[in-house]
């Protein structure tokens, strides 16, 4: 299969959308390369489509009949991204509105990930050229999706979604993760772990909401049906092809036996290892700890936020105490 089959002379994407389900599955799995083009994986709640119980559903801003043929229409609809609701809005079109964001997503019960997989290749999303500008694939996860390939991960932005606090989506590739022309992101809504392997170049964590380029949330963008905390990201590198040995980090650092090898800052008890009040530290200056000539230096961090790797102003509580065996800045 080649790249003509998802790009258009005009220079379009072609885009292949899933419809709302409880137990939504994708499953891509090739021998050897993928070429998946654009991908919506539905975020709908199956209530928003039409049917002859509801002839008129959609959203409050678009709402769909039953005989509906538009792709723009039907598109929207099924990637359901949150929209701000008109200020008098009532009757029809709240019920559509209240529709589209409930408590609970349809598929919270399902715990089977997605998966695409290029067991000997490449994932390789289109790269098109419309009016000036590059255009790659995007793919858009309505549940933790699994991306693998023995060779490279290539020209694809990912918006995945974890739902429970177990869930894991991951990235993973034999050799590298390339982002293509337009730099690739990977945003990952709701709980859990975001595992890439190696890494991209930008990663967001954002809850259950968007946020702006000045890292303030937007309102009305809250997705009731998953939880406000963020997933964790891990990113390895250097494997070459190997898997990180997790029972040799146990014995390392978690078995009694072993702790007479452990640096002595991995062993300090909790009197000894106890922080002044940050009220009261002062930027710059070292702070002592009760062990005595072990001074723990202090800086300034560098925060990873939504925005990207961003310098951030520091207020006294936000000034962290490094180990004593590192250097005074990180």
């Amino acid at each position: 299969m080649n790249e003509t089959h998802y790009s258009s002379a005009t220079g379009s994407m072609v885009t292949l959308y899933t419809m709302p389900s409880m137990n939504p599955e994708l499953r891509i799995v090739a021998a050897k390369g993928v070429l998946p083009g654009s991908i919506v994986m539905s975020r709908a709640n199956p209530a928003m489509i039409p049917s002859p119980f509801e002839p008129i559903a959609g959203t409050q801003t678009m709402p769909v009949n039953i005989g509906e043929q538009s792709a723009g229409v039907l598109g929207g609809l099924l990637t359901n991204n949150m929209t701000v609701p008109a200020s008098n809005i009532a009757g029809h079109a709240l019920h559509l509105y209240n529709l589209r964001n409930p408590a609970h997503l349809p598929n919270v019960n399902d715990e089977e990930p997605s998966r695409i997989y290029a067991l000997n290749g490449s994932i390789t999303g289109s790269v098109v050229r419309s009016s000036g500008s590059f255009i790659t694939s995007s793919i858009t996860a309505n549940e933790p999706t699994w991306f693998r390939a023995g060779t490279d991960i290539r020209n694809i932005d990912y918006a995945l979604r974890n739902i429970r606090p177990t869930d894991v989506s991951v990235i993973e590739a034999g050799n590298d993760i390339i982002g293509g022309p337009v730099q690739g992101s990977v945003t990952v809504q709701g709980p859990g772990a975001l595992l890439v392997s190696p890494p991209i170049l930008s990663l967001m964590s954002v809850g259950n909401r968007t946020f702006d380029a000045n890292n303030c949330p937007v309102d009305y963008s809250q997705v009731n049906g998953l939880p406000s905390q963020n997933a964790a990201i891990t990113v390895m590198a250097g494997l070459k092809g190997k898997q990180p040995s997790y029972e040799a980090f146990l014995a390392g650092y978690l078995d009694p036996a072993n702790v007479g090898s452990m640096p002595d800052y991995l062993v300090l008890t909790p009197a000894e290892a106890a922080l002044p009040d940050p009220a009261t530290l002062i930027p710059g200056v070292k702070m002592t700890s009760v062990i005595g000539d072990s001074a723990v230096p202090l800086c300034r961090c560098t925060w990873r936020m939504n925005t990207g790797w961003s310098k951030v102003a520091m207020t006294r509580s936000s000034w962290c105490p490094l180990w004593r065996a590192r250097p005074a800045t990180h």
